[in-house]
């Protein structure tokens, strides 16, 4: 790297306090920290959900809707693992000492390696167990009456409208 571009960079980061690959653009600093927080809540929130359901079930995974369960939440905890580390990046970057950087940064390292496990967990029962899955929604078809409940709707809502105010913040402070 040139002596021109590492002063470049260092001047990047002296003057924006964001990370240096947002080259000081604010608004797509509050993007990334409003999706990656967002996305990471809602799996958080959907893990210990369709958790509580499979709990109330006997046999766990004799069940069809339980391996779909399953596999639900082998998805959202790979969408976890990926944006919860990045969304704690973002959010302390410039705010903690470079030991708590460093320690962030090799939990958001391992955490890149390891996604790639219920990712991989998720398709094998998606190859396994799709073919009789698809054969009982074809042949035991319900309609899916979807009502909008206005109370979730609000909660949904609220929350988005919470992190985007929190990641505003943030990036204000910075």
């Amino acid at each position: 790297m040139s002596d021109n571009h590492v002063s470049i960079i260092q001047y990047i980061m002296n003057s924006s306090g964001l990370p240096p690959s947002f080259e000081g653009n604010y608004y797509i600093f509050v993007s990334a920290l409003f999706c990656t927080m967002f996305a990471s809540l809602i799996s958080l929130v959907q893990i210990y959900t369709i958790g509580r359901e499979i709990s109330r079930v006997p046999d766990k995974m004799k069940s069809p809707l339980n391996v779909y369960r399953v596999s639900l939440i082998l998805m959202y905890l790979t969408i976890l693992i990926i944006g919860g580390p990045d969304a704690v990046y973002l959010w302390t970057y410039g705010e903690v000492d470079a030991k708590t950087t460093a320690l962030i940064l090799n939990i958001y390292r391992i955490c890149d390696s390891i996604f790639l496990i219920p990712f991989m967990i998720f398709t094998w029962l998606q190859i396994k167990s799709g073919p009789v899955l698809r054969y009982q929604l074809i042949h035991n078809a319900i309609p899916l009456g979807f009502k909008s409940y206005p109370s979730t709707i609000r909660k949904n809502v609220f929350a988005a409208i919470l992190i985007l105010l929190m990641s505003i913040g943030v990036t204000l402070s910075k």
